[in-house]
């Protein structure tokens, strides 16, 4: 019997005009891909938000959790998101970020108990 795991991520794309759009996936280079394609989420067509770079991931087990974890992130100011952000290692919020900071669940979940 074969058991495939398939993770769920939450993002953080910095877009050229210097706003952040958060979504989910469960593949990230192809969907960083089909925003810088302009085939992404409605927000990130615009010309004048690209170019764009994935600058943070987190993995999660299910659906239902990184979908609740974009929720949650969504509802911070841009401060709030910013310093959440540099808790986990984000130092770069433009799409000149030298690469995309993954962490885990477990580490995501500890920083959100902390507040």
């Amino acid at each position: 019997m074969v058991t495939t795991t398939t993770n769920y991520y939450m993002y953080v794309l910095a877009c050229a005009d210097g706003t952040l759009y958060t979504g989910y996936t469960t593949h990230l280079q192809a969907r960083e891909r089909a925003h810088q394609a302009g085939r992404g989420a409605k927000y990130t067509r615009p010309p004048f938000r690209h170019p764009l770079k994935m600058i943070f991931s987190v993995a999660f087990s299910t659906k239902q959790e990184a979908m609740s974890a974009e929720y949650h992130f969504k509802q911070h100011t841009r401060a709030q998101k910013e310093a959440l952000l540099k808790q986990c290692g984000v130092k770069i919020f433009t799409p000149n970020a030298p690469h995309r900071i993954d962490i885990t669940a477990d580490t995501w979940k500890s920083l959100q108990e902390r507040g």
